[in-house]
């Protein structure tokens, strides 16, 4: 299998030295398991008594960010730094965190697996049967065509896939959405993905890969360029992509590398509105 091409032979070293210790946390183990649905349901039941609190006409805005893979710290700093950037334009975002790192003794984050992203949608799908919701979605990670790796203590776990995501969204088929997957050949999600609720943005077509993603790199060059200097939520999703992307294709080919060519896809009802209004949870005019 041909993976996205990245420098992350530092995170592979990091976590063989913790596996040979016996020291990496995965769900194989009893009490990590544990640990990590416990952090899931605080963080589940943080944003119902938040729900509890509000008026049930009152539009809530939800943010799901996933890490997926443990082998770079690279991915939970886009899912941290896309929170930054939410939570600088609206306060009341309400958060869900999923990160596999490589912890020898006690989890920051509940794993970010098939398993606990079916529990995360579950509830945005119950909560949005008696309540207005807007999502965000991020997930980072190494991926290949219509894969988003998931890595824990470097050993890979169910993939998540098109169909998982296909399958998650459409129990909110009412919910305005933005999903942004940063991985190599995340462009491959697009068409099984689309739907007339659903912004998709991808850090590359779908045969490309997308790069940045070494352990010791801030973000990967897609959320990095995103939601660095040039950002601008007073601005509409393919404006901002489309700086973006110009940026990209200037750092790929000073680097000598293949154009990544990062997709988007916006329904028209979206096309005119600005990013705030949207993690504001207003309706598009």
């Amino acid at each position: 299998m041909t993976w996205c091409v990245c420098r992350w032979s530092m995170g592979i070293l990091f976590s063989g030295i913790l596996l040979l210790s016996g020291c990496a946390l995965t769900p194989k183990d009893p009490q990590a398991l544990l640990q990590s649905d416990e952090l899931l349901s605080r963080q589940l039941d943080t944003i119902d008594a938040y729900l509890n609190k509000t008026s049930p006409q009152q539009r809530t805005v939800i943010y799901v960010g996933s890490a997926q893979n443990s082998q770079s710290l690279v991915f939970q700093r886009d899912v941290l730094l896309l929170k930054q950037r939410l939570l600088e334009i609206n306060p009341n975002l309400q958060t869900i965190l999923l990160s596999n790192q490589l912890e020898s003794s006690q989890l920051n984050y509940p794993f970010a697996t098939q398993s606990s992203l079916d529990m995360v949608f579950k509830r945005i799908g119950d909560w949005s049967q008696k309540r207005p919701i807007h999502l965000v979605t991020l997930i980072s990670t190494h991926g290949n065509v219509d894969l988003l790796s998931v890595n824990i203590g470097n050993a890979y776990w169910p993939a998540v896939r098109s169909v998982n995501i296909k399958k998650w969204l459409d129990v909110i088929p009412h919910v305005p959405s933005a999903l942004i997957l940063s991985a190599c050949y995340s462009g491959s999600f697009v068409p099984p993905l689309q739907g007339p609720q659903r912004i998709i943005m991808t850090a590359a077509a779908h045969n490309r890969n997308s790069f940045g993603c070494a352990y010791h790199d801030k973000n990967t060059y897609f959320m990095g360029n995103l939601l660095g200097e040039g950002w601008n939520p007073d601005q509409t999703w393919q404006e901002n992509h489309q700086q973006m992307a110009q940026k990209i294709m200037a750092l790929e080919q000073k680097n000598g590398l293949l154009a990544s060519s990062p997709q988007i896809d916006v329904p028209e009802k979206f096309s005119s509105q600005k990013i705030k209004d949207f993690v504001n949870g207003r309706r598009p005019e």
